[in-house]
């Protein structure tokens, strides 16, 4: 009842505050319907699930000043994945102060899911942006590993999920001009625990900096940095953090967290993209739950699951204007594990797309008495409005 009161006082707040002339409200979204097959060791079990993903989102400006965004997917599950322990129950469980995820239906052989993942004001003017409430807050500048990324970590694995989650937050920013500015986010998750952070963004020549310092989810003092630039046509960026635990502070050894990656477009459309991360703290995942990344990726933060070095390499091309298809290979050292991802979009029309997905994960030292070897399959129709 809670979370339906939040969202009843959302829409009367949003009548009553603001006395302007309104603009006219957007409105957008996609229907997805997609298909996946699993197999683990590649043996004769097969598992299979079927995913009809709606998104819904909206816009309105009701003032000069103000502005109010929303964001809802709905998602209906069927299929053997449901037979996994923990796994509508997982579905359910949503991060943040809010409790805004409810599953509507929860049956033996299908689960509807529905989140709201974006409910938040902005207040805009001069210098001064101001937001409050569930939202993107992406410090990243990397692809694949983000360590500055305090708030919205999120699994480079799922791929279906492009908006990445959100957070409840407050964000206040001040630009300085057109190319720096300064903000601050204060946020509250599920367990009331508060993640507090400032980051300062500028341009020095070719290249865009940021610096960044706060605490994390109230366990981990966090400082850090980043950078974006162009050499002679390459894409160069890297992060950096340092994160140090507040229970022990001063007496364990810290943790540090680095990801350097590049990127070049070629004449011929061919785009190479590579990309390192180097890790000292101890991994949290082992060989046995590595599948946790595909079955719930939006909670499995590949940053810290994961340590020591590890590297990952992409190519993409579009042959046509209505194909694109792209290659990646990932290799996970704290694991041993290596990962081969396949991405085939085709555009059917202006608003429907067709798309094949692979995913395969295999253990690659003999000595590791688990051997993993994991295939996912997924054919995808989506419609955008």
């Amino acid at each position: 009842m809670k979370k339906y009161i939040v969202l009843f006082c959302v829409i009367i707040l949003s009548k009553n505050l603001f006395s302007q002339e309104v603009q006219k409200p957007e409105f957008s979204g996609y229907v997805n319907e997609m298909f996946s097959m699993f197999t683990e060791n590649l043996d004769d079990s097969w598992y299979w699930q079927n995913i009809v993903h709606n998104r819904l989102t909206f816009g309105w400006q009701p003032g000069e000043c103000w502005r109010i965004d929303a964001g809802i997917r709905n998602r209906l599950f069927s299929g053997d994945f449901l037979d996994i322990p923990g796994y509508a129950k997982r579905m359910e469980t949503d991060n943040g102060y809010m409790d805004l995820s409810w599953n509507i239906m929860d049956e033996k052989n299908a689960l509807l899911n529905l989140t709201c993942d974006r409910l938040y004001f902005t207040f805009e003017k001069g210098r001064w942006c101001l937001k409050l409430g569930r939202q993107r807050v992406n410090w990243g500048q990397t692809f694949v590993w983000n360590a500055n990324d305090l708030f919205n970590s999120y699994s480079f694995f799922d791929f279906d999920y492009i908006e990445r989650p959100g957070c409840d937050a407050f964000r206040g920013t001040y630009y300085h001009d057109e190319t720096s500015f300064s903000e601050v986010v204060v946020s509250l998750d599920n367990s009331k625990k508060v993640t507090a952070a400032f980051l300062h963004h500028g341009t020095i020549k070719n290249f865009d900096f940021q610096v960044m310092a706060g605490i994390q989810s109230e366990d981990d003092f966090v400082i850090g940095g980043a950078m974006t630039g162009d050499i002679r046509g390459v894409n160069l960026r890297g992060e950096l953090a340092y994160r140090q635990p507040l229970d022990n502070f001063g007496k364990s050894s810290g943790i540090i967290e680095a990801s350097f990656g590049a990127d070049y477009l070629f004449s011929n459309k061919i785009m190479l993209q590579g990309e390192v991360m180097y890790n000292n703290k101890e991994s949290i995942f082992s060989l046995k739950n590595i599948l946790k990344f595909v079955l719930n990726p939006s909670s499995a933060n590949i940053m810290t699951a994961m340590n020591d070095w590890n590297a990952v390499a992409m190519v993409f091309y579009p042959p046509t204007d209505r194909l694109s298809l792209s290659l990646s290979g990932m290799y996970m050292s704290g694991l041993e594990t290596c990962f081969a991802g396949f991405i085939m979009d085709y555009s059917l029309w202006n608003n429907l797309d067709f798309s094949i997905i692979s995913q395969y994960f295999t253990t690659v030292d003999d000595t590791i008495p688990i051997d993993v070897r994991a295939w996912f399959g997924f054919a995808r129709l989506k419609f955008s409005f």
